[in-house]
């Protein structure tokens, strides 16, 4: 008699490697954006589970929430306006490639978070949320910095959805702070260097 269960995956294991160099914790394994405990590294990520927010610590509950605000918002018209006609236009319409993935990768951001909730097992890497949302914030910044285009001006929700993309960035920096795992450059910076006792 056999028995029947979920089918075994590999889904998280060394998924998209380039995003993080962190290395597993103590008692996970893979690297990339996902971690999975040593004793759930082959299992199904779909059963058995179900969104729970108390899984969440406060500053992954706010990358949860921008990244819909965010991405609901740039099908909004008034990220950018053209006078001559008297015409307003949502990110779609107005801007390129680069403010698009913008958007995707802070949407990206706040769907790790979220697969956190729906399952214990799945873990992103504490860089992975701040790594997503500050290239988001970057590549909105060059939305500012270039403009939509020639006779096109900046509309209010460019500027409003710059600033909730580095709002999702500051709390990627607090997640990190939380697991004890900013950059050796920056804790340097902040904290200075340990004096060895003589």
């Amino acid at each position: 008699m056999t028995a029947t269960g979920p089918t075994p995956s590999l889904i998280g294991v060394g998924y998209v490697r380039i995003l993080s160099t962190d290395p597993p914790a103590r008692g996970e394994v893979g690297s990339g954006i996902f971690r999975l405990s040593k004793s759930t590294a082959v299992c199904s990520v779909t059963g058995g589970t179900g969104l729970d927010l108390h899984r969440l610590s406060p500053a992954e509950k706010a990358i949860a929430a921008t990244g819909p605000i965010l991405f609901a918002s740039s099908f909004i018209k008034g990220w950018a306006t053209f006078d001559s006609l008297g015409a307003s236009f949502s990110m779609w319409g107005a801007f390129g490639i680069p403010q698009r993935l913008g958007i995707a990768a802070v949407l990206f951001a706040a769907v790790l978070a979220l697969s956190r909730a729906a399952s214990k097992e799945i873990v992103p890497t504490p860089s992975a949320y701040l790594k997503l949302s500050g290239a988001g914030a970057l590549l909105l910044v060059l939305g500012i910095l270039q403009g939509p285009g020639t006779g096109f001006g900046r509309g209010v929700l460019l500027y409003a959805a710059t600033a909730l993309a580095f709002a999702q960035c500051y709390a990627g920096v607090v997640y990190l702070h939380e697991n004890r795992r900013l950059p050796r450059a920056v804790r340097r910076a902040t904290f200075g260097r340990r004096r060895r006792a003589a």
